[in-house]
C-alpha cells in the first residue's frame, strides 16, 4: 500500500495474491522450529573443488529460514559433492558455523498493527537446542588434539554446526534429498530452479516432514 501511494496507480485496481503456509517444525517448550531449513540452487555460479555449476549448492541451518533470508551464518554444501569441504580450515568453519537460531515464540501477543518478528520470533543457542534433543544429528564435535571434526555429540568439546552425522554419516540422506528436488524442479520447469525447504525429523527417526515452494 505505501509503495502504491508513491505511483501514480490507484490501490483499488491493483491485485496481489497471498500465499499461506504451514510453518514446519516440532514445540520445543514455549519455542516452534524446524530441524532444517534452507535454500538450494540447481545451478551454482561459485563451485568449490571439483564441483561444476550444473551440480548446485544448498546452504542450510538450524531452525527457521529467517536465518537465511537474512543472509545470517548457515552452512554451504554441494547435494551431488558432500563431502568437498567449502571450507579452507577447520578453524575457519568453526568461525564461520551458525551459534544462534530462531524459532516461533508460541506464547507472543500480536496486536492490531500487524506481524513483527520482535514479537512473534525468539532467538535461541545452539546449546538450546543441544538441550531440546535437536543437536544430535546436525553438528560435530571439535577435538582440539587432532584438530578434527567427529560428527555428533558423542565426546566432549566445542559444537559445530555442519550437519556432519547426515553428510559425512548417514543419520539421514539429506544431500540426496535436496539434489533430487532439484533435479526434479529442473526437469518439471526445463530451466535452472531454486527451492526453499524445511524439515523436521519425526521422533528423531530417517522419517522426514518437508515444506517446499
Amino acid at each position: 500500500r505505501t509503495y502504491i501511494q508513491a505511483t501514480p496507480s490507484k490501490i483499488g485496481a491493483e491485485r496481489m495474491a497471498v500465499v499461506v503456509q504451514e510453518v514446519a517444525g516440532t514445540k520445543h517448550g514455549e519455542a516452534y522450529y524446524p530441524d532444517i531449513s534452507g535454500v538450494a540452487r540447481s545451478y551454482d555460479y561459485w563451485p568449490f573443488g571439483s564441483c561444476e555449476n550444473t551440480d548446485g549448492m544448498a546452504n542450510v541451518a538450524l531452525g527457521l529460514g529467517k536465518t537465511i533470508v537474512d543472509g545470517g551464518v548457515s552452512f554451504r554444501f554441494c547435494p551431488l559433492h558432500p563431502n568437498v569441504p567449502h571450507y579452507g580450515s577447520v578453524r575457519e568453519l568453526m568461525k564461520q558455523s551458525q551459534k544462534t537460531l530462531y524459532a516461533v515464540a508460541l506464547g507472543s501477543q500480536v496486536g492490531h498493527t500487524g506481524l513483527d518478528d520482535s514479537a512473534t520470533l525468539v532467538q535461541l543457542d545452539l546449546a538450546d537446542a543441544e538441550r531440546d534433543g535437536v543437536a544430535e544429528e546436525l553438528v560435530s564435535t571439535y577435538d582440539p588434539q587432532s584438530d578434527r571434526l567427529y560428527p555428533g555429540t558423542g565426546r566432549d568439546g566445542a559444537r559445530v554446526l555442519d550437519f556432519g552425522p547426515m553428510l559425512q554419516g548417514d543419520a539421514f540422506p539429506l544431500a540426496r534429498i535436496v539434489g533430487l528436488m532439484l533435479r526434479m524442479g529442473e526437469v518439471s520447469l526445463g530451466c535452472p530452479v531454486e527451492i526453499e525447504f524445511a524439515a523436521t525429523l519425526d521422533d528423531r527417526t530417517a522419517q522426514v516432514l518437508c515444506r517446499q515452494m
